[in-house]
């Protein structure tokens, strides 16, 4: 029996398809980022982060484009520890950040690792240690500026 013409031409047409997704995952697969996502890139982490503990610390970092900044942190109960940052980069995820204290601010370890819009921060001193999740601060205002109009509207009212 002869295959059908229709059966040889649906055969071919699902080689190709099946050969056009091998070239387009293959060329997903060569990307260092998923597809529509950027990796983390020095212009956008350059800006101000916070983080607050359970324990009653806050955390701010604030870093500028030229690859300096500001960290500091503090407990409730203490006056708050400066730090300079004299250099930050990024290696890939990771963000490498070299600091100098500020007055009389203990020396302090800060590694983080950088993520499309997202910073962790390995906070550390002698005696303790903290895995902070920042926070964008410019992105964070954005997000609670629609929050306070509706909420004074009700109030209002």
């Amino acid at each position: 029996m002869k295959p059908k013409r229709n059966m040889w031409i649906g055969g071919l047409g699902g080689c190709l398809l099946a050969a056009g997704l091998l070239l387009q995952s293959k060329s997903h697969a060569d990307r260092a980022e998923p597809p529509g996502m950027a990796m983390p890139r020095n212009s956008l982490t350059a800006t101000a982060w916070f983080a607050l503990t359970g324990d009653q610390l806050g955390f701010r970092i604030k870093l500028d484009s030229d690859g300096t900044g500001l960290f500091a942190f503090q407990d409730l109960k203490s006056p708050v520890h400066l730090y300079s940052v004299k250099k930050w980069s990024i290696n890939s995820t990771n963000l490498v950040i070299e600091l100098k204290g500020l007055g009389d601010a203990s020396p302090l370890r800060v590694e983080g690792v950088t993520s499309y819009s997202a910073l962790t921060l390995k906070v550390s001193q002698e005696g303790w240690s903290r895995t902070l999740r920042m926070v964008n601060e410019s992105e964070f205002e954005e997000r609670l500026g629609p929050l306070r109009f509706t909420m004074r509207h009700v109030q209002k009212n």
